[in-house]
């Protein structure tokens, strides 16, 4: 991760290594990329995921439950309230 903004992956260049190393996550899984969440009026790839939780611990939660889950994602940021613009 380079830089200082998180863009949505519909917002990436398609033809950029950027969005081809990004979008590579959802192989297997690729209507996710179409998928609509109606209450945000957005698609799934236009949000940026968060939470109030540690990462981490919901991901060792996960694995209990189904321990064979693979987990894709080996980084985790935590973005301050105060920087995120709505």
């Amino acid at each position: 991760m380079v830089g200082t903004e998180l863009i949505p992956l519909n917002q990436m260049d398609k033809a950029s290594d950027l969005y081809t190393q990004h979008s590579a996550k959802y192989v297997g899984r690729d209507q996710l990329l179409e998928a609509s969440l109606p209450l945000l009026n957005c698609k799934w790839n236009d949000v940026v995921q968060f939470s109030a939780l540690d990462p981490q611990k919901i991901a060792d939660e996960l694995k209990k439950i189904k321990p064979a889950l693979k987990i894709f994602r080996k980084h985790y940021f935590r973005v301050p309230v105060s920087q995120i613009i709505g």
